[in-house]
């Protein structure tokens, strides 16, 4: 890489792993980083004009039908024209952020793996990419509670266009444990895509602690995070009650996903996160107890794995 060439930094996400966090932090704070020569990408933004149509692209290939379809060169000009701008600038760094790089919630839900599709949409937003990525991030999570907020997600990105019912937790679960999901698969498909990209994983329940850590990694040398501006004013989303998710389930067997998506914001300021409602789990306690168990086996092993940097408080 030439001296003085721009290159970009990719945070992958995972979903329900403080990415959003991250994402508003490192927002708040684009002027700055600016200055710096660190160009924050909106993660919204470059879900639209780039994420999105690479995703169109995978679901091609995979020959899954979508209604929203573009040739090979509209999608490639999509992003070309996104980036420009930003392009024009030459930053040293480039900070892509977006949780829907790999797949979507809906994908481990209804597959039981993790991110289903995740090599094909690694390969085709690779594709996207004008500059060289020379390093990736991910947090990863316990996958009890990754799937228990996946599904809460799947049932929140129901529209009121979604025909038929919505999996159940029962299904899902019976999914999961048939499947016996693995991140370390996940980045063995992520480096075969991106061979040339260090990758930084942490788990998401140190992040607290690491969490000055990973922003300088994020942003490189010579920017001191402790000056970045946490606004505090933006609340993080609940995830919703178990009692919540079991009337949004009976509405969807009964009525069909797309009344579930209409009544959805209601049902869930209805039956709000508390004790009375519960947290959904929909894990019996030994199976519980059975994906922990795979995870901290799985994590010795990303600990161990040549190719990964682990971040460790």
């Amino acid at each position: 890489m030439a001296e003085g060439e721009s290159r970009a930094v990719l945070h992958g996400g995972f979903h329900k792993t403080a990415t959003t966090y991250i994402q508003k932090l490192l927002e708040d704070n684009e002027a700055w980083l600016g200055g710096k020569s660190v160009y924050v990408v909106p993660h919204q933004k470059l879900r639209k004009h780039v994420t999105f149509p690479s995703q169109l692209d995978a679901f091609r290939q995979l020959k899954i039908h979508r209604r929203t379809k573009f040739s090979e060169d509209e999608l490639q000009g999509f992003s070309e024209a996104f980036f420009a701008e930003p392009l024009a600038l030459r930053p040293k760094r480039m900070i892509l952020s977006d949780e829907n790089i790999p797949g979507l919630p809906g994908h481990c839900v209804t597959s039981g793996a993790l991110y289903q599709y995740r090599k094909t949409f690694f390969q085709c937003f690779a594709k996207r990419i004008p500059l060289p990525v020379t390093d990736a991030f991910f947090a990863v999570r316990n996958y009890a509670d990754f799937f228990a907020s996946s599904y809460v997600e799947y049932l929140r990105a129901a529209t009121a266009t979604t025909s038929g019912k919505m999996i159940t937790p029962e299904e899902m679960r019976r999914n999961v444990l048939a499947t016996l999901p693995s991140w370390q698969a996940v980045f063995a498909d992520f480096a075969a895509v991106f061979p040339e990209t260090r990758i930084h994983v942490w788990r998401f329940e140190d992040f607290r602690a690491l969490r000055d850590e990973v922003l300088g990694l994020f942003c490189g040398d010579g920017v001191d995070v402790a000056r970045l501006k946490d606004k505090k004013e933006a609340k993080t989303r609940q995830t919703a009650s178990r009692r919540a998710v079991e009337e949004m389930v009976l509405i969807s067997e009964l009525e069909g996903a797309g009344a579930m998506s209409e009544r959805s914001k209601e049902v869930q300021d209805r039956f709000p996160l508390n004790e009375e409602n519960g947290r959904f789990d929909p894990w019996s306690a030994a199976e519980r107890a059975h994906l922990n168990r795979l995870y901290e086996r799985d994590w010795e092993a990303i600990r161990n794995d040549p190719r990964l940097s682990v971040l460790e408080p």
